[in-house]
């Protein structure tokens, strides 16, 4: 049985892990050990979760079991645990695996359903859990339905509540290329980059970070004409050396070397 502790304790902790661990050589890629199945997600950033309680608990990693155990340890004192690996199975065949993986899914969802009602706004748990799922399948979801229903509200709310940044980018019907959405030249040959570029490039600094772009009345102009280069690059992703994901540059025209773009 682990023994119990407090969450102004494990909030410490976590500060200490960031301080003292994070950077070393034993800690620094966990989150790519498949020996590593689930994280603590605290303010947009993940920690190894029978790490975290062994430091808060003083007792050692191998008195308590993982899964079920660690993950509804946390739970209870009010922290959120993700999966991962998104919604793929650990290559371990073992049924008790495959059942921890579901209640920490569940529990995840469960937690952003709570606190969407609690924040005043209401929706169908099934659309809430719909959207996670999507978003964590592919980086891009298109979420269709009646005008004031909801649609760009959701994805901020759940961006809010899971520590993610968010950035609403109203789409206007006179855009008929991407230089509104990820810059252009002037006339002096210096690049102006777009909105949706800064951002990205936001994104691609804080890695440890989730960015939600929400692109509001996305169909008020034609989406193959301002937002070509972002869904090629989407279809183009690969895995990155030093860990997650990596696609090719949003642009393709010639800058000047002060104006260099990742």
């Amino acid at each position: 049985m682990i023994p119990k502790t407090t969450p102004e304790v494990i909030i410490k902790v976590l500060e200490q892990f960031d301080q003292e661990l994070r950077e070393t050589a034993d800690w620094s890629s966990w989150e790519q050990n498949e020996n590593h199945k689930f994280a603590i997600q605290h303010n947009g950033r993940l920690y190894p979760v029978k790490k975290i309680i062994s430091l808060a608990t003083n007792t050692p990693v191998n008195s308590f079991s993982g899964g079920n155990e660690a993950n509804g340890y946390m739970d209870g004192l009010g922290f959120t645990i993700v999966q991962l690996r998104g919604n793929r199975l650990s290559k371990n065949n073992d049924k008790q695996d495959k059942d921890d993986q579901l209640v920490s899914l569940d529990n995840e969802v469960s937690h952003v359903i709570e606190a969407i009602a609690l924040s005043g706004f209401y929706f169908e748990p099934w659309q809430i859990a719909t959207y996670i799922t999507a978003i964590r399948t592919k980086p891009f979801v298109i979420l269709a339905g009646v005008s004031g229903t909801g649609k760009s509200k959701l994805p901020a709310l759940v961006a809010k509540i899971t520590g993610s940044k968010s950035k609403l980018l109203p789409v206007r019907p006179d855009w008929t290329d991407s230089s509104d959405v990820l810059g252009y030249c002037d006339l002096q040959g210096n690049f102006r980059p777009g909105p949706l570029l800064e951002f990205a490039r936001e994104a691609d600094e804080r890695r440890d970070k989730h960015f939600i772009c929400i692109l509001d009345e996305m169909n008020l102009a034609r989406v193959e004409q301002y937002f070509a280069e972002v869904l090629s690059r989407i279809e183009d992703w690969q895995f990155a050396e030093d860990g997650g994901y990596e696609s090719g540059p949003l642009i393709s025209i010639a800058l000047n070397e002060s104006d260099a773009v990742c």
